[in-house]
């Protein structure tokens, strides 16, 4: 169901999808970086397809929905869900803490 609906909007902007992109792994990790969220979903795949075709990409490659979820998150690097080794460890609701410096963080009373 969600390669049917990611091969249609690929489709609709005149592009091929990498094959990278019909692995479990990848739907795993997009159903992960939407919560599940199949409106989002879409909206994702969409937003990442408008990425591609503005930098003039024929095929939509797994670096679309990376840069997608660095803007949508505001999460590190590290902790981009489509690019960590370890995605399924990855706390998401901690994306915009991590970002706090040191200093500004609270810490607990004793």
């Amino acid at each position: 169901m969600i390669e049917g609906i990611l091969s249609e909007i690929a489709a609709n902007c005149d592009m091929e999808i990498s094959p990278e992109l019909t692995t479990d792994d990848f739907i795993g990790r997009l159903c992960a970086a939407t919560s599940g969220c199949y409106g989002t979903m879409i909206e994702m795949i969409r937003q990442s397809c408008f990425l591609a075709v503005k930098k003039e990409k024929k095929v939509l490659e797994v670096g679309a929905f990376a840069r997608m979820y660095e803007r949508y998150s505001g999460s590190k690097a590290s902790d981009n869900i489509f690019r960590a080794r370890a995605w399924r460890d990855i706390e998401r609701a901690n994306a915009l803490v991590d970002l706090i410096p040191p200093s500004e963080k609270k810490t607990k009373r004793a």
